[in-house]
């Protein structure tokens, strides 16, 4: 099927507006739209999100990240503070591996699985992950004076 198509049936089932389908089309890149739409279809969010770098986009994801609790406000206007416990490490060191493929180098102090086992496991978990959540879209370029509208 035409990746067009595919993202159109998106637009046609309220999964992401017409703007944001714009936004992805303006970077005329088939592989980043073909990205897109795998995990979409795998994650199954209820609605998806494209980003830029207008001041508008920046605000939204500003105030979602308030009103989903991942941040909370400070006194200081324009301040938000992501604070989860004193004890969060941010990632699960037990259970965090690097995946090498088959074959090469793998530490004895680094927890290493194989990467195509590794794949499999993490892309078993994420199927439908993004049930009821809405998924934000966002491309970041490591160089300056460039902007994503």
């Amino acid at each position: 099927m035409d990746i067009t198509k595919d993202f159109m049936n998106f637009v046609d089932r309220d999964l992401i507006s017409q703007d944001d389908v714009e936004k992805l089309f303006n970077l005329k890149n088939e592989h980043v739209l073909k990205i897109i739409k795998q995990f979409v279809d795998l994650c199954k969010p209820s609605k998806v999100t494209v980003i830029s770098d207008s001041k508008e986009d920046i605000e939204y994801v500003r105030q979602k990240a308030i009103v989903i609790n991942e941040e909370t406000k400070l006194q200081i206007n324009g301040h938000t503070i992501h604070y989860d416990s004193f004890y969060d490490q941010a990632r699960d060191k037990e259970n965090t591996k690097v995946l090498i493929p088959k074959g090469e180098y793998r530490s004895p102090w680094i927890n290493t699985m194989d990467r195509d086992e590794g794949l499999k496991e993490v892309l078993e978990i994420m199927d439908g992950c993004m049930k009821g959540k809405e998924c934000l879209v966002r491309f970041s370029v490591l160089y300056e004076n460039i902007r994503i509208n």
